[in-house]
């Protein structure tokens, strides 16, 4: 069987299944058939999570030396301080732009592209059950939710 949604669907599908936790779930055996579901999901979304993980990364390689001078930084009120940390804080702004515009992108070309996730019949039906009984309280936005009982082949 196969999902197709688009990726940042995927994505929300994939977060609010790997959210669950087994107090959530009714039995091992549904436990063990959302974990099924939810490594399928996974690797649908696996190429796009590598993506924005390695963007990350590089931001958190750019703010490092910021963060250190955030560090020196804290606690200290007087003007001089003031004026530092606000100069910190515009240096690394101006040198995450580009990998911001990237992340940006990146969201908005792949996010809205299909992608197709192949899974169990068996684990598809039980991502059915349990998305009629926790989406409505995981997802915030009811455009999301009804896109993903769509594809997933939920009837009213």
């Amino acid at each position: 069987m196969e999902i197709k949604l688009k990726q940042v669907r995927m994505n929300d599908l994939y977060a609010v299944m790997n959210s669950l936790t087994p107090k959530e779930l009714p039995d091992l055996k549904s436990t063990r058939k959302i974990n099924g579901a939810v490594d399928a999901l996974e690797k649908a979304c696996k190429p796009y999570f590598d993506k924005t993980e390695k963007l990350q990364k590089e931001a958190r390689d750019i703010m490092a030396p910021f963060t250190e001078r955030f560090k020196e930084l804290e606690g200290k009120e007087d003007p001089e301080s003031n004026i530092a940390r606000a100069k910190t804080e515009a240096d690394g702004n101006k040198l995450l732009e580009p990998i911001n515009k990237k992340l940006v992108s990146l969201s908005e070309k792949e996010g809205q592209a299909e992608v197709v996730c192949e899974i169990d019949a068996n684990y598809l039906d039980e991502l059915k059950v349990q998305f009629k009984a926790h989406g409505s309280d995981k997802f915030t936005d009811r455009k999301a939710l009804i896109e993903v009982a769509d594809a997933i082949g939920l009837e009213d």
